[in-house]
């Protein structure tokens, strides 16, 4: 882990002082010397090795067995630079170079070598200084590191932003407001005091209970959440609990306005008509019109009020945004609640709304205690449905609470405030600067109060502890630009490589398809700090926030050309622009290539046609068979109706294919057996094959080939054949005709009709 140690001072200035040790991940506690190389990665020699940080890890680097270099042990008494960005490493009398772009260690094989690293060397013990037993080095971001009693030091300058304003105790404050003649108010809620200060922020007294100014410290009995000046010079203050007050500055002279519905008074507005409109955490919206008093959604927490030049409302509540058009008449006002609906997108990010804020150019923003901060995008206020944008943010929302909102001067920077942190926001970039604990140097804890931006530019920011001035100037910083390096890639499940950076393009092979990158910004300052984005392609809208993560996995690519960019913040939490791109090339298998698709296309068609044709045959065999078998259904039933005509002169009209089968003996015999017992119910296909002289099997097989069927439906089919003629040219009964052809059962006999012609015995006969 990190050693923060104590502050210490040097040449009159403060400095964080960060160690770094063996358990941080330093490779041993004898530390020899250190460099910063082109990329900006700090390199540490010690004597168990050479070891890189980009500002997160330590990672060690050795001599190995089998990399050709004549190096005896990894304990490395000094480290400089060469020409070429590599590293020299003197190891005993001995001096080699290891390569920044492979990562390992070389021999200097020759003469001229030797003498050039002994120059570089001479050369670069000048860039840091030797002050007795430490070595001290300023990198290039500013930072000081030191070599102290073997253990690496790295001092950052501490500069304090924040100009606290003096007061009795710690307190949250909860009112900043200016009046007509330019004083400053300034009210807190422990000790409830209501303070005044001149223009340039001089004490001029506190308020008593009464209304008198008191030039030492006093109560004012009641803790104030908002104060406004009237046209008429009243100033109002609204307390919670303790309702509303009416002061008469000049004549000092402070009422309590007794006839208020609810006196949890969180903010006032005064209208375009001279009414003064009340927001009450628990009492809804409250106008006060000369005398009478109305109320308005008296069951909302209200916190905050905005008109527009348009008398429009806006009100923002713990419970959605209310908006409502003001008419002279307050009892024909009508609000509307626009809240967080989870069925579309346009919609407020959360109810818990706390601040509205208009720029010059008229646009309304609205904060919430868990969304951000949205865009009011619809023109028409008063419409049913109000639509809504998130405002974007850089690498993402450093907090999602939003407390108050105030305009920095220009038409695109606001000065946001969350919780632990101030944000400055510039809606043309879509990014902000963060001013946190890390900015202050202290654990600042802000309330809901509006900063208040005074007359010479500075700001005046409200905390739980009490009130601070910052500097304009402190706040428009020179940002550190941090380089983004690749320090690390694991491909699959293969060893990781370190020695990466130097990768403009990345090819994977086809079975390499997951990877995770590793990457840093090198600000040494605080790297935990920093936030980072990224996204595959050249669409700038695509940008993926991943916080402090520095690493990004890939899994499952397809084949084809990727371009991985990154980005991040610098330690100071501001955008920066350090893009970095990496190319990565996925190889396809060879089915993943055109040939290798070309290829399944042409098999898959193969198969296709191979199918078709087969199903195309079977189909030609099919048709054949039933013709075949239609052909001596018919030849029998003209057989049946003159037994006297010759054979041969039927099979004139027969097919050649099919007077083949005809006279088959087998098929002869079988054809002459259905014709002499085709009324006889008792025959069976054992009878049949007795009759044509073969096996049962092998009169099954012979039907089968010949005409697609078995005995047994060819028996059916002749009798159902023989049954249409009865029923078309004879007077017979349906029963009659099923006896005729063999049929014991008449309705068995009109199902099987039915099967095979599709009508019913007795529609066949009535038929035309």
């Amino acid at each position: 882990m990190l050693l923060i140690g104590p502050t210490v001072c040097m040449s009159q200035s403060q400095y964080h002082q960060v160690k770094y040790d063996e358990e941080d991940g330093v490779p041993s506690n004898h530390v020899t010397q250190l460099l910063q190389d082109a990329d900006g990665f700090m390199w540490f020699s010690t004597w168990n090795g050479l070891c890189r940080f980009d500002g997160y890890d330590f990672q060690t680097f050795k001599s190995q067995n089998g990399d050709s270099c004549h190096m005896t042990s990894d304990r490395l008494r000094n480290i400089w630079l060469s020409d070429q960005g590599n590293i020299y490493c003197k190891v005993e009398n001995d001096t080699f170079c290891f390569d920044t772009r492979t990562y390992r260690f070389q021999d200097l094989v020759n003469k001229a070598d030797r003498e050039k690293a002994r120059v570089t060397g001479r050369s670069a013990s000048k860039r840091g200084q030797f002050n007795g037993d430490f070595f001290e080095f300023t990198d290039r971001q500013g930072l000081q590191w030191e070599l102290r009693d073997n253990a690496i030091s790295c001092l950052r300058p501490i500069h304090y932003p924040a100009q606290p304003i003096a007061q009795q105790q710690p307190a949250q404050i909860r009112c900043l407001a200016r009046d007509g003649k330019g004083r400053i108010w300034m009210t807190t809620k422990e000790d409830a005091t209501v303070r005044l200060f001149d223009a340039r922020l001089q004490p001029l007294g506190y308020l008593r209970p009464e209304g008198k100014l008191q030039a030492g410290y006093v109560s004012f009995g009641q803790p104030v959440y908002c104060i406004t000046q009237t046209r008429d010079g009243i100033i109002w203050l609204g307390s919670k609990p303790g309702g509303l007050f009416r002061y008469d500055g000049n004549a000092q002279i402070l009422r309590h306005i007794e006839n208020l519905p609810h006196q949890a008074v969180y903010d006032i507005k005064e209208d375009s008509r001279g009414r003064l409109w009340l927001a009450t955490l628990g009492g809804g919206l409250v106008c006060m019109d000369g005398d009478r008093v109305y109320q308005f959604m008296d069951s909302l927490k209200v916190r905050y009020i905005h008109l527009t030049a348009d008398n429009v409302l806006l009100a923002a509540t713990t419970d959605g945004l209310v908006a409502g058009k003001l008419t002279d008449n307050p009892r024909d006002i009508r609000f509307r609640l626009h809240q967080r609906e989870p069925n579309r997108q346009g919609s407020l990010n959360s109810n818990a709304t706390m601040d509205i804020l208009q720029d010059s150019r008229g646009r309304l923003f609205v904060s919430t205690e868990n969304g951000a901060v949205s865009e009011i995008v619809s023109k028409d206020l008063l419409a049913d449905t109000l639509s809504f944008r998130r405002l974007p943010m850089r690498g993402g929302w450093p907090t999602e609470t939003i407390l108050s909102m105030a305009s920095m001067g220009t038409d695109d920077e606001m000065l946001f405030t969350g919780s632990n942190q101030l944000i400055a926001y510039d809606s043309r970039q879509g990014n902000g600067s963060t001013y946190d604990s890390w900015y202050f140097h202290h654990p600042y804890h802000f309330s809901e109060v509006r900063p208040l931006r005074l007359d010479d530019c500075r700001w005046l920011v409200g905390s739980m502890e009490g009130a601070f001035t910052l500097s304009m100037k402190d706040m428009e910083r020179t940002p550190f630009v941090p380089n983004m390096v690749l320090t690390a890639i694991t491909i699959q499940n293969n060893p990781t490589q370190y020695a990466v950076n130097h990768l403009d393009t990345l090819c994977l092979s086809p079975a390499e398809r997951s990877l995770t990158i590793q990457f840093a910004a090198l600000d040494f300052s605080n790297a935990q700090r920093i936030r980072y984005e990224f996204r595959l392609g050249d669409d700038d809208v695509s940008w993926t926030a991943i916080g402090h993560n520095h690493s990004v996995t890939l899994s499952a690519l397809q084949p084809g050309t990727y371009e991985l960019w990154l980005r991040s913040t610098n330690a100071d939490g501001i955008s920066v622009n350090n893009l970095r791109r990496l190319v990565i090339v996925v190889q396809p298998t060879f089915w993943e290539s055109v040939w290798g698709r070309l290829l399944i296309v042409l098999i898959v068609a193969a198969v296709l046609g191979i199918t078709a044709y087969t199903l195309l045959y079977i189909r030609r065999i099919k048709r054949k068979q039933h013709e075949t078998l239609q052909a001596y259904l018919a030849l029998m039933e003209e057989h049946d109706e003159d037994r006297s005509s010759d054979a041969g002169q039927h099979r004139e009209t027969v097919p050649m294919h099919q007077a083949s089968v005809a006279d088959d003996p087998v098929i002869k015999r079988v054809m002459e057996f259905i014709e002499q017992h085709i009324s006889n119910s008792d025959v069976g296909v054992g009878d049949m094959a007795e009759a044509a002289a073969t096996s049962r099997s092998g009169l099954q097989r012979k039907l089968k080939k010949a005409m697609g069927i078995t005995p047994q439906d060819l028996l059916r089919e002749a009798r159902i054949k023989h049954a249409c003629r009865l029923l078309r040219e004879t007077d017979k009964t349906v029963a009659e005709v099923s006896y005729a052809c063999g049929f014991t059962d008449p309705k068995y006999f009109s199902r099987c009709f039915k099967q095979s012609t599709g009508m019913s015995p007795s529609e066949y006969k009535t038929a035309p």
